[in-house]
């Protein structure tokens, strides 16, 4: 499924995923004392297995594109849902 991303569409994911980790760290050091800590150190751990997760297919080559380009040449026809 990553594997059907775009290259900017996981550079964002890791982005994403990096956010992710770094609000768990910032929850677990919060909480340290607290069960919020165990929680924080979970959302951490999955933004870090997420990261190398995307990471494995982030320099492969982009999907082909999907449809004919030359769908917006033609003349567009109006949509009946009522037959």
């Amino acid at each position: 499924m990553i594997a059907q991303f775009t290259r900017n569409e996981r550079r964002s994911a890791i982005l994403i995923s990096l956010a992710v980790e770094i609000c768990g760290l910032s929850l677990g050091l919060a909480g340290r004392d607290d069960p919020i800590g165990i929680r924080g150190a979970l959302i951490f751990l999955a933004g870090f297995l997420m990261i190398f997760r995307i990471g494995k297919d982030c320099f492969a080559p982009s999907p082909p594109m999907r449809g004919s380009p030359s769908i917006m040449a033609t003349p567009a026809r109006p949509v009946s849902f009522c037959r």
